[in-house]
């Protein structure tokens, strides 16, 4: 068996979506995410302030983009039995893989977690990561 992990938002690049840029298999899912975020997400991500990019809505659509355009390439050549599992936002990406929501039900699904998180928050939170510290010394930070 295969086990798939998707990641959760994070890291945006100009070259996230070069794999999967030109293939057919992968268009249905760039047309569906460029309704959400007004422009294709392979010219967005080249063109845009990175700044915009890191924001929520803008980052989890790009994010489960990335995944379900590359799955869409390779579900040919995948294995009929297949585990998939994803990690925050990428738990949406999983569910589209694991065939219970379209690749667009999927990306609607993601904005509207994406504006719920932001409507939560108010504006001022960040998200953090903290590595090679001990528990005291955060506790001191």
């Amino acid at each position: 068996m295969l086990a798939l992990l998707c990641g959760g938002q994070g890291r945006i690049s100009a070259e996230m979506f070069d794999l999967a840029a030109d293939e057919p298999e992968a268009a249905p899912v760039f047309a569906a995410a460029a309704t959400l975020l007004g422009e294709d997400p392979r010219a967005l991500v080249k063109q845009a302030p990175a700044d915009s990019l890191l924001a929520n809505r803008a980052n989890q659509l790009l994010s489960v983009c990335a995944a379900l355009a590359n799955h869409a390439c390779i579900r040919a050549a995948l294995p009929s039995r297949l585990a998939v599992t994803g990690y925050s936002v990428g738990e949406m990406a999983a569910w589209s893989l694991a065939g219970i929501w379209s690749p667009q039900q999927t990306l609607q699904l993601t904005a509207a977690r994406a504006e719920a998180m932001d409507a939560a928050d108010g504006g001022g939170g960040q998200l953090g990561y903290v590595r090679g510290l001990d528990r005291a010394a955060i506790d001191g930070l």
